[in-house]
């Protein structure tokens, strides 16, 4: 059963770093969709490899729907969050439109919103 105690839609959207897995990760790699943390990312931009990859933060990256992490609704694990419901000020999944909790409510594409999740 979810919690009841609800967190914040960007706190969901936070996850680790990808290559070092302890640190959260506040950058995205657009070359090699890698999540970094800032160390990771200092390292990620001296190397060789990956010198001219452009790495931007997780907040810009999000928006971006090509490289937005896919994040799961806290309400209903199992469902990606999708749309913002503008009358709650909340990302949203598809199941949770149907609650009646958001009855009559406006919704927008999370693509298509300034709304960072």
């Amino acid at each position: 059963m979810a919690s009841s105690k609800p967190i914040s839609d960007f706190e969901v959207a936070i996850g680790k770093c990808d290559l070092c897995k302890e640190e959260e990760a506040l950058y995205s790699c657009k070359d090699c969709q890698e999540e970094l943390c800032e160390g990771c990312r200092a390292v990620h931009l001296r190397s060789k490899a990956s010198s001219n990859h452009d790495v931007v933060s997780s907040s810009l990256s999000i928006t971006d729907k090509t490289h937005r992490k896919r994040v799961k609704c806290h309400t209903h694990p199992k469902k990606t969050i999708r749309m913002y419901c503008k009358n709650c000020d909340e990302a949203v999944c598809v199941k949770c439109i149907a609650d009646m909790k958001h009855e009559n409510h406006s919704f927008e594409e999370l693509e298509s919103t300034d709304t960072e999740i």
